[in-house]
C-alpha cells in the first residue's frame, strides 16, 4: 500500500488517483504508478477536460498546483498567484470548475481550464484568511470547511455558520439524493439537506 494518503479520486477511464504524504500516484487495479515525487496532496479535482488538478498542501516542495492526466502532468500558474507554492485545490463544482484558494493576498477563485471565472468575494474577511476546502453542490452553494472555522455556507451573496461538533469539520460531500455528508473530526457524521 501507498502510506499516508488524504486524498482521492476516481478517474474518468477508471483510474484511481492517490494524493499522499510524499507523492501523486495513479492506480489501474492493483497497480499504482508515482506521477509526481513528494509533496502532500490532500485534494484532487477533474475539470471538464478530463483533466486534474491537485494542490500540494504546507508548501512542501513549492510546487502549488499541478494539471494533467494520464500522460503527464505540469504545474499551473494561476491568475493572481503572487505565492504560488502555497496556492492549493480547494475543490471542485458541477461542470468541471475547480476553485483554488491562494494565500497574499488571501482569495478563493474559480477556474474553468486554465482560465479564472471569478472570484469569491468577501472570502478572506468571512474565513479571517484560513485555508479551506470548498464543495460547490447541485444547486450551486458553496460549503466551506476546515478544522479551523468548521462549516460555513456561501448561498445568495452571503455566508452563514453551520454547527457541527467540535467547531470541526475534516471533509464534506453530496451524495446521489443532494444530501450532505461532513466529518467532523474523525467521530461524527452529520447530514445537511
Amino acid at each position: 500500500g501507498i502510506p499516508g494518503v488524504d486524498g482521492i479520486h476516481a478517474g474518468s477511464h477508471g483510474d484511481l488517483w492517490l494524493g499522499a504524504r510524499g507523492g501523486f500516484y495513479r492506480c489501474r487495479g492493483e497497480a499504482c504508478e508515482e506521477v509526481w515525487k513528494g509533496g502532500h496532496w490532500p485534494r484532487i479535482a477533474g475539470d471538464e477536460s478530463g483533466k486534474l488538478w491537485a494542490g500540494e498542501w504546507v508548501n512542501v516542495l513549492g510546487t502549488g498546483v499541478i494539471r494533467g492526466d494520464a500522460s503527464g502532468f505540469q504545474r499551473v500558474m494561476t491568475a493572481g498567484s503572487q505565492n504560488q507554492g502555497r496556492s492549493r485545490v480547494a475543490g471542485s463544482g458541477p461542470g468541471g470548475r475547480v476553485w483554488i484558494s491562494h494565500p497574499g493576498p488571501t482569495a478563493l477563485r474559480q477556474y474553468q481550464g486554465v482560465r479564472l471565472l471569478q472570484d469569491l468575494p468577501g472570502f478572506a474577511e468571512a474565513t479571517g484568511g484560513a485555508d479551506v476546502d470548498v464543495l460547490e453542490d447541485r444547486q450551486g452553494r458553496l460549503w466551506l470547511y476546515s478544522w479551523a472555522t468548521g462549516l460555513m455556507r456561501y448561498a445568495y451573496g452571503a455566508f452563514s455558520t453551520l454547527h457541527v461538533p467540535n467547531h470541526n469539520a475534516q471533509d464534506v460531500m453530496e451524495d446521489r439524493h443532494g444530501r450532505l455528508w461532513i466529518e467532523s473530526d474523525g467521530q461524527a457524521t452529520t447530514t445537511f439537506v
